[in-house]
């Protein structure tokens, strides 16, 4: 096994370590890299509200879909054969094609629905610190990653709202209160 092939192994069953299905950690993995690990810790943290026990099978559909993300990812790991698959989809109460059933396919088709259910979720969507990080504009994120999503979130702001000011205004004093 080449060394990268070992690395992805590794950060993947990082992530299945937080109670993430295996293919949802490799699609962290192939989004965001390195910074896989960090993202999905954070995703669960977002998504769990303090209790991570089963957080998983929590999460909800997201708009305009009839199965929820472990709903779909059910799916996917039950693809191994015709059987197990039928009875996935009968379970889950959907119509079954006994006409049409080709394994490779099918889990493509259904990889892309979880690709894309994840990648529609509001996480990945409304917070600055995880678009910059995908989009390669914050590189270094180390003074973030031991922090809570909440509060690397807050401090990444706070710091682009610092950035962002004309140096003229960075180094004037905070004005304190004065107690009387």
């Amino acid at each position: 096994m080449k060394f990268k092939e070992w690395f992805l192994l590794e950060s993947n069953q990082e992530i299945v370590n937080l109670g993430y299905p295996l293919i949802i950690a490799k699609l962290f993995s192939a989004r965001f890299g390195k910074h896989a690990f960090l993202i999905a810790r954070w995703f669960r943290e977002y998504h769990s509200h303090g209790d991570t026990e089963n957080w998983w099978r929590r999460l909800t559909p997201g708009f305009g879909t009839s199965l929820s993300l472990p709903d779909l990812v059910f799916l996917y790991d039950s693809t191994g054969s015709e059987e197990t698959y039928r009875a996935a989809q009968k379970h889950l109460d959907l119509y079954v094609d006994k006409d049409f059933y080709d394994e490779d396919e099918t889990r493509e088709a259904i990889k892309r629905e979880i690709e894309e259910q994840l990648s529609e979720n509001i996480f990945f969507k409304a917070y600055s610190i995880i678009q910059d990080i995908e989009s390669g504009t914050l590189i270094d994120v180390a003074p973030y990653k031991k922090l809570r999503f909440e509060e690397a979130q807050f401090k990444y702001d706070e710091k682009r709202v610092v950035n962002s000011c004309p140096k003229i205004y960075r180094n004037l004093p905070i004005p304190q209160e004065k107690s009387f």
